[in-house]
Order: structure tokens, then C-alpha cells, then sequence
């Protein structure tokens, strides 16, 4: 026997549980139990027999199965297949439930010497039943001296699962079972014991890899040496606009009947990716690094490019490391890895989720919502106060909603320069209630509860959120207006922000906020971090207040209408900028941002050409190009430009000269200061239709910190609408 024979003990199908407490999950209790398994060997078989005793060492509950050498499956999970009804008589599985129900009630000494021919039990027994009286009395004495749990009787339940396979290298035939109490469906006791080999020390880890077209996952099970003893692996391409991953495809994904397009390719990919993680099944980490789409022996059965599958294995091995251990017998585990992916637009969610099962026993099971390697952007903002500021700072997801968000707030009124959140119960919103009403907390515990109540949601949720909505008053009850304006200035800045993508999890948001000066002259300050593993990645302050100014033109055709919007600081340098057309000659009324990937730049190719990407993916890169920029430094740029080009190939002339336009009139315009990280800048552009004429407007406006500095609107008449040429 190994040196480490302790693990007969342990469980194949469940990481060992000794006790879950009832309380933590809100069980009504009455009654004390205790929980106990044992089994039998026959010779020909393995008998095994679960039992709940009572207080008074009455069984409360008891299930009996058997499984013969050789076997996979038990004579209860073969029920009307183990083939006594065939034979005309009452099934095996029935018989026993028959027994097991004349076993309830009794004490271990009424059990002894009870035999087939007993009344109660030939009523519907005629099975020898001498092994399972000794294993249920085993179970017994097992029960008698195991932990007591509580729980109401008729809320018992007992698993009793058998697990069979052939293991190590000498195909060793072995048998596990498993027990487990239950009551109202939570586990409240588990006992596993092993027949034959000792089975393996496991982990289970899953991963994904954002790639530039989608996402791999990739989800493992581990031996203690942490060499992979099964592996799954699949793949998502959302470039194409898929929500099918390759695997759920099969044979749809085409690599064979599409092979001029993926060269002369050796199998499908699904068969292609079994092939590979066939051969991974063994190594460690460091050997899975090592492997190469060139080694003969990979290259036999697999040609695709495999360095995103092979990161995600060795990503999801490393996660293994710090999960839970369990025993198993590697022959019976089975990993199912399932994608699920909505398409939002031109955005896509995706979560992935995975479970290690052993037989029809399921192990282990793991999520990873919005994958653990999402796209996230960092934003910050302020509102300025009659008695000082409030602060915010985000981050937020793919689809603009908040995943972590801090607030805090400087009230100089009464000379204090520490934050709210700093002083804590020194604030003494509680203390002093007389000042501040009945207070429901601290102001710290107050605003934690707000922030909270804010994950999930996006600029436009937080601007219908009122005081009085449950959810916020349920731990909020203080003014949030302030507040909520500053956490949309946040998210407003993070929208235009650098993209970073990191495991979310290793992330810490700080906020710092304080003020300095006295009466009548403070200057605020703070600075928003976002930490990975302790260390800076990226970092906000914020910034003295600046002059800029607002300014809107447009270029009119006997098309339509080309409209940009600025925001230019002291130097004349774009700060923000946005730009929009509308072409009524085909009867549209929606410009072609409003239009997104119904203007058909992409679907309509063979029209525009070989298009990068659609028109608002293309004008929203030149957007880019142009912050920072001068009228000088934009004069004469086209889409032939290195900066532009890499995302913008359509005719810019208009466009550009449109922005020009644009700062001229931001030039000529009275200046306004704000931190430039908290601009709002928006833009609409509609043309409303009546007969041959066409009524274009453009509103443009400009606002930040809850003000509001500068509207502009534009019109445009075209009589009669020319025909689409």
C-alpha cells in the first residue's frame, strides 16, 4: 500500500466533506443525527449501505446498492436493466427500496438476524439480504460515533453513488462510494471509502485567453504533481459573428469544405483540438510551454496554430494550484466546457463555464462571467460643491457598466480639509443626529452600500436612480444627486479611455481625496489608482480646472450635411471632437453614427469597396487621430496618413475641413473652465422628410460637472432631394 494510505479515506467524486453547519444556511432544525457508510466485500461484489441514525439510534434513513466486480454501474443505477423484471420477477431496485423502508425505525440490535423470510421483509424482499443486513449494520456502528448534525426528518435525503473504472498502468479494476447526507438539498455529512487502487490526488482549473478575434478556454483537471490528466479546450470567434463555439459547430465550422480558405487542412478543427488534447494528457506545465504545432507527434493529427490553446491550458493549470483537491480515479472523470455568448450590438458577452464530473457525479463546477481577461477602461470624475467637492472614480466593462466604482466627498464648511470617508465614524453622522436626523449609518457605511448598489450599471441606469428606490435606501439614505452625478462624469471619461484587458480579479481601486487651504481658498486634492497584485498600473489626479472653448460647423451638400463638434483648450489644440453625417438622397433620417452597422458599409461591400470597418468604427479612429492636434497639424490630412489609415480608409476631405470649421468657431467662442477628464460632448444629427425636401437639424452641446457651457444647433434645408447616384 502507498505511503499515503490515508487517501482509502477520501473522496473520489467530491472534495472531502466533514460538516457543513445548518445554521449558515437557515435549516429550520429539530432533531440531532448522525451519518454513517460502510461496506462489504462478497467476493463477486461490493455491497454498500448509507444510514442516518436518530438520537435515540433509531435508523431515520437508510439506502442499500450493490455493484459487481467488473461492473461500471450499480444494480440500483441499472434499475429495470439489471434484468430481474425480464425474468419475471419484481425488480432488484425495488426490492431493496422495499427493504430499505422496513429497515427505518429499528435499532441496530432488532436488526441482527433479520432474514428474507421474515414477514415484513418476503412482503415485498425475496432477495438474499444477509450482505446488505451486515453492511447497513456496519453503517451503523459508523454512525454512532460520527458528528451529529441537525436537521427535521422528513427534510433527509441520502446520495449513495458508486464509481468504477480501471486504473494505473496495469488496468487494476476499482470501486469507490460515496455517501452523502443531505437536508432540504444542502450537504450536511459525506463519507467516501475506496475498494482496490488508491485513486489520484486531483485539482480543477479553468482559464481564458482573449485573442484578437474572440476568446479560448480552456479547463483542466490535474494530478498532485500537477500534470494534466484531462484537458478540454475550445474557442469562440466573434470576429465572424459567431456565438457558436468551434467545438459546438463540429463539421459547421468548415475547415474541410472551406479549405481554400484555411489552406489544406487535416481535419476539422474540433477533431483537431481532440487530437491535441490528447497529447498534452501527462505534462506538466513547463512540457505544455515547450510543445510546438511542429512536433511530429502533434502535428500528426493537429496543424493549427496552437500558442492562444496552449496559454489558456497552462493559465488554467496555474489556477488549478489553488483549488480545492479531490480523489479520484482518472479513468471515470469527464470535464465539460460550455461557452454562451450574446451578441449586443457590435459588442459581445461572453461568459464561460465548466464542471468536473466523475461517472453521473458531478465534482466541480466554475464560472467565469465576462471572462477573467475582459476589456476594462479606467475613468474619474468630480463635482464641485457649494462647501467642496465630490469624487468618483470607475472602472467600467465592454458594455459601460460599472464593475468597481469609489466615491467621496470634502465638505469645507466648517474648516474640515479630511474626507468623509477618511474621518469615518469621526464624521458622526450617527453621533450627532440631532444635527443630521435619524441616520441609518455612518456616512462611510452609507455610500459603501451606494457603491455596491451601483455595480452592473451603466450611465444611463444611474441617471433614473432616485433617493427613495429600495435598493438604495435598503443602506442609503442621504442626498445622492452629488454623487451620481460624479460617478457618470466618471464613466463618461473611462468610455474614451485606454482599453486594458486584466483579470479582474487581481485589481484594487484606491480614491484619495483631501483638501488643503483655508476659508475661501482650498484646492482640492485626489488621485484614483487601480492596483494589480499591489503594484500601479494606472493612475488619475485631478487636474486644476482649465480654460476651453466650444464650437460646432458644418459642410453642406446638395446630399446632405457633415457636422463636427469641439472642445479646444488655450493653445487651440482638440480636446474632444465629434463628427456626423447624414445623406438624404436614399431617404434616410438617421445620420450614419445613428445608423451604426445598419448604414451596411461591411454588408454592402461590393458598393463601398473593400471596407476596414464600418463607417462609425472608421470616423470613431479618426476622432482619435485628431485629439491633441492642432488646425496646423490637421490641414491637408488624409486617409493616406500611417495614423489614420491603420483605421480609417474612407474619404476624409470633408470631414477635416468640417473640424477646422468647427475650432475657427470654438476660437471666437467666451472660454469656460473645467477639468477637461469630466467633458460631456454630444452630438445629433436627424432630417426630417416631407415630399421632395429634406429639413436637416444638427444639436451639438457641451457640459461637465452637472453645468451645462455651451449649445449650438444647425440647420439645413435641401429642396428638392436629389436621387442617390
Amino acid at each position: 500500500m502507498k505511503k499515503n494510505a490515508v487517501k482509502l479515506l477520501a473522496m473520489l467524486m467530491l472534495c472531502a466533506v466533514a460538516l457543513v453547519a445548518l445554521a449558515s444556511c437557515g435549516i429550520v432544525t429539530s432533531g440531532e443525527y448522525r451519518f454513517g457508510v460502510a461496506t462489504v466485500d462478497t467476493g463477486s461484489a461490493q455491497v454498500a449501505a448509507a444510514v442516518i441514525l436518530d438520537a435515540s439510534d433509531r435508523i431515520a434513513l437508510v439506502r442499500i446498492d450493490e455493484i459487481e466486480n467488473g461492473k461500471l454501474e450499480s444494480k440500483k443505477s441499472l434499475g429495470s436493466s439489471y434484468g430481474m423484471s425480464a425474468a419475471g420477477k419484481v425488480e432488484w431496485d425495488e426490492q431493496i427500496a422495499h427493504l430499505e423502508r422496513t429497515l427505518v425505525g429499528k435499532k441496530l440490535d432488532e436488526i441482527a438476524g433479520i432474514t428474507k423470510d421474515d414477514a415484513d421483509v418476503s412482503a415485498g424482499c425475496t432477495v438474499y439480504i444477509g450482505n446488505y443486513i451486515t453492511a447497513v449494520a456496519k453503517a451503523a456502528e459508523t454512525a454512532k460515533a460520527a458528528e451529529t448534525f441537525k436537521s427535521t426528518v422528513d427534510h433527509l435525503a441520502i446520495s449513495l453513488a458508486f464509481t468504477a473504472g480501471r486504473v494505473g498502468e496495469s488496468g487494476e479494476y476499482a470501486v469507490a462510494i460515496t455517501g452523502t447526507a443531505l437536508s432540504r438539498g444542502y450537504t450536511v455529512a459525506q463519507v467516501s471509502t475506496f475498494c482496490g487502487a488508491i485513486p489520484a490526488e486531483c485539482r480543477f482549473g479553468l482559464a481564458t485567453v482573449t485573442t484578437a478575434n474572440g476568446k479560448v478556454a480552456a479547463a483542466v483537471i490535474v494530478d498532485e504533481n500537477n500534470r494534466i490528466v484531462l484537458v478540454s479546450i475550445d474557442e469562440v470567434d466573434t470576429s465572424k459573428g459567431e456565438t457558436d463555439s468551434k467545438k459546438v459547430q463540429g463539421d459547421n465550422y468548415k475547415m474541410l469544405t472551406n479549405s481554400p480558405y484555411y489552406g489544406s487542412s487535416l481535419a476539422e478543427w474540433d477533431d483537431q483540438i481532440a487530437h491535441l488534447e490528447k497529447k498534452l494528457v501527462g505534462k506538466n506545465a513547463e512540457q505544455v510551454a515547450g510543445v510546438q504545432s511542429t512536433d511530429a507527434d502533434i502535428a500528426a493529427g493537429c496543424t493549427i496554430g496552437i500558442d492562444n490553446y496552449k496559454s489558456a491550458v497552462i493559465k488554467a493549470m496555474s489556477n488549478a494550484k489553488s483549488s480545492e483537491s479531490f480523489y479520484a480515479l482518472t479513468a471515470d472523470l469527464k470535464i465539460d466546457l460550455t461557452f454562451s455568448t450574446v451578441k449586443d450590438g457590435d459588442k459581445y458577452e461572453i461568459s464561460v463555464s465548466s464542471k468536473a464530473s466523475a461517472g453521473n457525479t458531478k465534482l466541480f463546477e466554475k464560472e467565469i462571467l465576462h471572462t477573467d481577461a475582459a476589456d476594462y477602461r479606467f475613468g474619474f470624475g468630480s463635482v464641485a460643491t457649494s462647501t467642496g467637492m465630490v469624487t468618483a472614480t470607475v472602472i467600467i466593462d465592454a458594455f459601460d457598466r460599472i464593475t468597481a466604482v469609489l466615491i467621496d466627498e470634502v465638505d469645507t464648511k466648517d474648516g474640515v480639509t479630511d474626507s468623509k470617508k477618511t474621518q469615518g465614524d469621526a464624521y458622526g453622522m450617527l453621533t450627532n443626529s440631532p444635527y443630521y436626523g435619524s441616520s441609518l449609518a455612518e456616512w462611510d457605511d452609507q455610500i459603501a452600500h451606494l457603491e455596491k448598489t451601483l455595480i452592473g450599471k451603466t450611465a444611463e441606469n444611474i441617471t433614473g436612480l432616485a433617493d427613495d428606490d429600495s435598493d438604495v435606501t435598503a443602506g442609503c439614505t442621504i442626498g445622492i444627486d452629488n454623487y451620481k452625478l460624479a460617478v457618470i462624469n466618471a464613466i463618461n471619461n473611462a468610455k474614451t479611455s485606454t482599453v486594458f484587458t486584466k483579470d479582474i480579479s487581481t485589481l484594487e481601486l484606491t480614491l484619495t481625496l483631501s483638501a488643503s487651504g483655508s476659508a475661501g481658498s482650498y484646492t482640492y486634492n485626489s488621485v484614483a489608482k487601480i492596483n494589480e497584485n499591489g503594484t500601479k498600473i494606472f493612475e488619475k489626479n485631478l487636474d486644476t480646472p482649465e480654460d476651453l472653448k466650444f464650437g460646432t460647423a458644418k459642410i453642406d451638400s446638395n446630399k446632405g450635411t457633415v457636422v463636427a463638434s469641439v472642445v479646444i483648450d488655450e493653445n487651440g489644440k482638440i480636446v474632444a471632437v465629434l463628427i456626423d453625417e447624414i445623406d438624404v438622397t436614399d431617404g434616410q433620417t438617421s445620420s450614419k453614427k445613428a445608423l451604426g452597422d445598419g448604414y451596411g458599409m461591411l454588408t454592402n461591400s461590393p458598393y463601398y469597396g473593400s471596407s476596414l470597418a464600418e463607417w462609425d468604427d472608421q470616423i470613431a479612429h479618426l476622432e482619435k487621430t485628431l485629439v491633441g492636434k492642432s488646425v496646423s497639424d490637421i490641414t491637408g490630412l488624409s486617409s493616406s496618413d500611417a495614423d489614420v489609415a491603420t483605421g480609417c480608409t474612407i474619404y476624409i476631405g470633408n470631414y477635416v475641413q468640417a473640424v477646422i470649421n468647427a475650432v475657427s468657431d470654438a476660437t471666437a467662442k467666451s472660454a469656460f473652465s473645467i477639468d477637461r477628464d469630466n467633458i460631456s460632448l454630444e452630438l445629433n444629427l436627424s432630417a426630417a422628410v416631407s415630399g421632395s425636401t429634406a429639413n436637416i437639424t444638427a444639436s451639438s452641446s457641451v457640459s461637465g460637472n452637472g453645468s451645462a457651457f455651451g449649445t449650438s444647433t444647425l440647420n439645413t434645408t435641401i429642396d428638392p432631394i436629389p436621387t442617390q447616384s
